[in-house]
């Protein structure tokens, strides 16, 4: 459920890149440990340590506090916080290609995350954070990589923020006059026939990959194999590793230049995400 007072998109906006971009100039250093809601960072060590990247931790962007962890275009709370990553670094580091590299964050969020969800109460040392970090830079040095895209020649983005936040917003307030409209709206394009001419690859700027996943295991297009680009992938860099003042993904860079990339938008929404960026033709639904 969004706050009923937020602060305007432009300041956020402006708020965003200075706090991820503290990193650049190597001013975090920390230990995380995870939470029932979410995962937090916690400053365990002495001043002189914090200001000097050690191990993993140079590779990492600070973290957004829990008021500025939603998203504005999407107008959803996220409910994890991401471990944003110096894509720059990276890429300078192991010779990672911008795909590369942001699957590289996608991964290592997951992991992480799965972690958490196994472990609640116990705290992750630097140890075993440095050994998830180079278990999975091998794992993308070998193109084992957590997003695998379809080799349709038609693949349908489908941005579906708007139906779980509000099917979640539903279940919480015991209304369905909107939700169900929003589902509904979704359920009707699933079941189209433009929808079973591609691939469908559902895309989030709120939710993680279990989220996502858990809300198409409960619909009913729960056995159609659909892909997720999870809010996790998303950074701040662009695939000349320059910093934004949003966040942002290539799509193109994910599918070959064969394919015909149509994105589906809710059509409360007049334009698509400033965060997608790519040479796909845009639809409502």
């Amino acid at each position: 459920m969004i706050s009923k007072y937020i602060l305007p998109k432009s300041f956020l906006s402006t708020f965003l890149i200075l706090l991820l971009s503290l990193s650049l100039i190597n001013l975090q250093s920390c230990t995380r440990i995870g939470t029932k809601t979410g995962m937090k960072r916690v400053e365990n060590m002495d001043t002189r340590e914090r200001y000097l990247p050690s191990g993993v931790q140079q590779y990492y962007l600070p973290g957004l506090p829990d008021w500025a962890n939603f998203s504005a275009t999407a107008q959803c709370r996220r409910k994890h916080s991401t471990y944003y990553l110096d894509l720059k670094k990276i890429s300078q580091s192991f010779n990672f290609n911008y795909k590369q590299s942001v699957q590289f964050q996608l991964s290592f969020n997951k992991n992480l995350l799965d972690y958490h969800t196994k472990f609640t109460m116990k705290q992750l040392t630097l140890k075993d954070e440095e050994i998830v970090f180079y278990t999975i830079k091998d794992h993308i040095t070998y193109n084992n990589l957590p997003f695998r895209a379809p080799t349709y020649k038609r693949v349908n983005l489908v941005w579906i923020d708007e139906a779980i936040n509000n099917q979640n917003n539903n279940s919480n307030s015991n209304s369905n006059s909107n939700s169900n409209s929003k589902l509904k709206s979704l359920i009707k394009l699933m079941n189209s026939e433009e929808m079973g001419a591609g691939h469908p690859v559902f895309v989030s700027l709120c939710f993680f990959i279990d989220e996502v996943e858990a809300f198409i295991n409960g619909s009913e297009f729960k056995d159609v194999d659909i892909r997720v680009i999870p809010q996790e992938i998303f950074s701040i860099f662009n695939e000349k590793f320059e910093t934004l003042t949003n966040f942002y993904l290539n799509f193109d860079l994910f599918f070959n230049e064969d394919q015909q990339l149509y994105l589906y938008i809710p059509s409360s929404f007049k334009k698509p995400p400033v965060e997608f960026k790519g040479r796909f033709k845009v639809h409502y639904y």
